[in-house]
C-alpha cells in the first residue's frame, strides 16, 4: 500500500480513479501460467476484479497478460464470459520466443474452443517505455532524443497497419524503480509540442481498445492453442506442483459430493483454497536469489512459504472432502460390515479401487448382484491391509455398496469368473522390452527400444556461467545445456512378481548418473484393459544443467490429440502460429490415434511432455513425432533451483 497506511482510504482513492478512467483494473489477477492450471483455477483468475466490479462499482473492460508467453485456448472464452472484451499481451520472449516465431498480425480476435472471441494484442515487450526511451534503462538516459531514435524503428512495424492507434506496452521492467516514473510526463509533453506525429497519450488499456474498436471489421480471426514455452519451470519443483495437482483433481470432487449433500457443515472456503493455489503457481513468486543464490536465508524462506502454502491447501481439502464423503455414507442404510464406492464423474464408470480392511480373510460380496468380486493384498500394515479390486457399473454421481463378510461367515454365492490379462509382457536386463495388446495382436513397443526408460542429461555447472549481470542472465536464459551427455537406466534387475486375482505386476530396479534409485513397477489387471506404470526415483541435488525424463516409444505413429483447459486438441493443428512446439503442459490425457487404434497416456504427476526427439537445445518449428513420448520428471536447464525428488509417481494407461 505504499505510504498509505489507512486501507479504506486508499480504496476510496482507488475507485475514484478508475470511476474517472484514470486507473484500469485488469481481469486478470497476477500472471499465471495457464497451461498449468485447470478451468476453475482460470475462471477464479476473473474473481477478484468481478469483486470489485460488484463490490465498488469499478469498470472491469480488459485484460493484460504479463512476462508468460503462453496463452491456452480456453482464455478467450472465460474472458468473454466474464464479460471482458479486450486483452492485451505483453510477451518476454526470453526462453518464449512466440514474437519471433508468429505470423500473427496484431491486433486480432482470438476465438476460443466455444466459439467465444475476444479482441487482442500482443506486443513483443512489456516495457517499452524504457525500451523506446522515455525511462532510464542501462546506459540509455530517458530523453526525447532518444525516443526518437527508437521510436521510428518501432513504426516500421505498422506502415502497413489500416490503423492510426498502436500500444506502447508497459513503462517500466519488473522490479524497476518507479522513483522517476514521472518522467514520462514532460517527455510525452515536450514530444508533443516538438512533433505533429506520432503523437503519445498516456492511456488506460480499456481507452486504448475503444480506440481500436472501431477498425474491428478488418482484424483476422484465429483460433488455437499458445502452447507452453514456460511449463519447463513445473519440473524445478515437480514434487510440490504435483501435490497441486492432485489438490485441484481432488477439489471438484469434493464440490460433487457436497452438491448431493444438503447440510454443509465445516463448509471449507473455497475463495482461500484457491487464493493459496494462485499465490503458488505464481512463476514469478520469489526472489533474484532464486537463480543467483538459491540457497540463501531470503530465498529459503520464500520457498518455504510456498511449500508451506501448498501444506495448507491440501489440509483444506483434504477436511473437505472426507468431511462431504462422510455425510453422504451416514445416509446410507447399512446393517453393519459395509463399505460404499462412490463415483463422482457424470458417467457409469469400472475402475480400480483401494480398501483397507483389518488383518484377515474376507469375502467380497456385491450387494446389488449378489457376486462375490476378487480382490488382491497390496500391502500390508501393523494392524491392517490394503486390498485391491475392480468396482464395476458404479453409477454416475452415485455409489455402490459392498458387504464385507470374515472367512468364517462365507456366503453361498455365486463368484465372479477372472478374466485373463490383456497383455503380454516381456521384461530383461534392458528393462521393459516388450507389451504385446492380446485383443489386437499388436506390440506397443517400438522395436528395440526400452519402454519406461529413464534418461538423464547431464550438462556444465552454473557456477561457470558469467557474471555479474546482464550477462550472466543471457547465458542462462539459452534453450538448453550448451553441451551435454545422456545416461539411460539399464542393467535393470527383477525385485517382485506377483500374479494374483485382480492384477500382476513386475517391479524392477535400476539406475543412472545421479539416479542411485529407480524402481519401475508395471501393473497389468484382469478386468479392466489397463496398464500402469509407476516410477519411483531417487536424485541426487545438483546446481548443475540437467534434464530427467522418462521415455515412453509406443510402435504408433498416428494425430496426436491431448487435453488443455476446457478442450481437447490435435496437434499441430489446433495451435496457433508461434505456439511452443518444443514441450506441452497435459490436463489430464494425451490420445495417439490410427484409423482403428488408439492408446490413451496418462502423465499423473509428469505433465510436461515432448513429442519429438529429447531436448536438443533448439526452439522446433515441427514435431516429427515417431511415436515415443517424453516424460520430464526434472528439468533444470536454466534455473539452478535444486530440489531432491524423493519420489515421483507416473501411471500410464494404454
Amino acid at each position: 500500500y505504499g505510504d498509505h497506511r489507512d486501507l479504506h482510504r486508499l480504496i476510496r482513492r482507488q475507485r475514484q480513479m478508475c470511476i474517472r478512467d484514470r486507473v484500469d483494473i485488469s481481469a486478470i489477477f497476477m500472471h499465471q501460467p495457464t497451461h498449468l492450471c485447470d478451468e476453475e483455477q482460470i475462471y477464479r483468475l476473473c474473481y477478484y476484479a468481478n469483486f470489485l466490479r460488484k463490490k465498488y462499482g469499478i469498470k472491469v473492460e480488459s485484460a493484460i497478460l504479463t512476462d508468460e508467453p503462453t496463452y491456452t485456448w480456453i482464455l478467450p472464452s472465460v474472458l468473454k464470459k466474464s464479460g471482458i472484451k479486450y486483452l492485451a499481451i505483453g510477451a518476454n520472449n526470453c526462453r518464449g520466443p512466440f514474437s519471433e516465431k508468429t505470423n500473427i498480425k496484431t491486433p486480432f480476435f482470438w476465438k476460443g474452443p466455444n466459439g467465444e472471441k475476444i479482441l487482442v494484442w500482443i506486443s513483443d515487450s512489456y516495457r517499452h517505455g524504457q525500451l523506446l526511451g522515455l525511462m532510464d534503462f542501462y546506459h540509455q538516459k530517458a530523453s526525447v532524443d532518444s525516443f526518437y531514435k527508437n521510436v521510428q524503428k518501432f513504426m516500421q512495424n505498422y506502415r502497413e497497419f489500416p490503423i492510426d492507434v498502436v500500444l506502447l506496452h508497459g513503462l517500466l521492467d519488473d522490479n524497476w524503480s518507479t522513483e522517476n516514473a514521472i518522467k514520462v510526463v514532460e517527455i510525452v509533453k515536450e514530444w508533443n509540442s516538438k512533433f505533429a506525429y506520432p503523437k503519445l497519450h498516456i492511456a488506460t488499456n480499456t481507452e486504448f481498445f475503444k480506440l481500436l474498436e472501431k477498425y474491428s471489421d478488418v482484424f483476422p480471426i484465429y483460433s488455437g492453442d499458445g502452447g507452453s514455452y514456460w511449463c519447463d519451470g513445473f519440473c524445478s519443483a515437480a514434487r510440490e506442483n504435483s501435490k497441486i495437482r492432485k489438490t485441484l483433481i481432488t477439489f471438484p470432487v469434493s464440490e460433487t459430493f457436497d452438491g448431493i449433500n444438503s447440510l454443509f457443515e465445516n463448509k471449507v472456503d473455497k475463495g482461500e483454497l484457491y487464493d493459496y493455489l494462485i499465490l503458488v503457481s505464481d512463476p514469478t513468486f520469489g526472489a533474484r536469489e532464486s537463480i543467483l543464490n538459491p540457497s540463501s536465508k531470503k530465498q529459503k524462506k520464500i520457498w518455504n512459504f510456498k511449500k508451506n502454502a501448498i501444506a495448507g491447501t491440501n489440509k483444506l481439502i483434504n477436511r473437505k472432502y472426507y468431511s462431504a464423503l462422510r455425510k453422504i455414507a451416514s445416509k446410507i442404510k447399512s446393517s453393519g460390515g459395509e463399505v460404499a464406492i462412490f463415483n463422482p464423474c457424470s458417467f457409469e464408470r469400472t475402475d480400480v479401487v483401494d480398501i483397507v480392511l483389518p488383518k484377515g480373510e474376507f469375502e467380497i460380496i456385491d450387494k446389488e448382484n449378489g457376486k462375490v468380486i476378487e480382490y488382491q493384498t497390496v500391502k500390508e500394515l501393523r494392524n491392517s491391509i490394503i486390498v485391491r479390486l475392480v468396482a464395476e457399473n458404479v453409477p454416475s454421481i452415485g455409489y455402490k455398496v459392498l458387504k464385507i463378510n470374515r472367512k468364517n461367515r462365507i456366503s453361498n454365492v455365486k463368484k465372479q469368473e477372472s478374466k485373463p490379462l490383456h497383455y503380454e509382457i516381456n521384461v530383461s536386463e534392458k528393462g521393459i522390452e516388450s507389451i504385446v495388446d492380446k485383443e489386437f495382436c499388436r506390440e506397443l513397443i517400438k522395436k528395440g527400444n526400452v519402454f519406461s526408460q529413464l534418461i538423464y542429461d547431464h550438462g556444465e555447472p552454473f557456477s561457470s556461467l558469467p557474471n555479474p549481470l546482464p550477462n550472466y542472465f543471457l547465458k542462462l536464459l539459452e534453450r538448453g545445456p550448451n553441451s551435454y551427455k545422456r545416461y539411460v537406466s539399464k542393467n535393470y534387475k527383477i525385485v517382485e512378481v506377483k500374479n494374483g486375482k485382480v492384477y500382476s505386476s513386475i517391479k524392477l530396479r535400476s539406475k543412472t548418473k545421479n539416479c542411485p534409485f529407480l524402481e519401475t513397477e508395471i501393473i497389468a489387471y484382469n478386468k479392466i484393459k489397463k496398464l500402469e506404470i509407476v516410477n519411483k526415483l531417487k536424485k541426487v541435488p545438483t546446481y548443475e544443467k540437467e534434464g530427467v525424463y522418462f521415455a515412453f516409444p509406443f510402435s504408433i505413429n498416428g494425430n496426436i490429440y491431448f487435453e488443455v483447459p476446457g478442450a481437447t486438441i490435435e496437434i499441430p493443428k489446433n495451435l496457433i502460429s508461434g505456439a511452443c512446439k518444443d514441450w506441452f503442459a497435459v490436463k489430464d490425457f494425451i490420445l495417439l490415434k490410427e484409423k482403428d487404434f488408439g492408446i490413451v497416456f496418462v502423465p499423473v504427476d509428469a505433465p510436461v511432455v515432448r513429442f519429438s526427439d529429447a531436448n536438443n537445445g533448439l526452439w522446433i518449428d515441427e514435431i516429427n513425432f515417431d511415436g515415443t513420448i517424453y516424460s520430464y520428471i526434472c528439468l533444470l536447464y536454466t534455473s539452478p533451483s535444486p530440489r531432491d525428488l524423493s519420489t515421483s509417481r507416473m501411471p500410464s494407461s494404454a
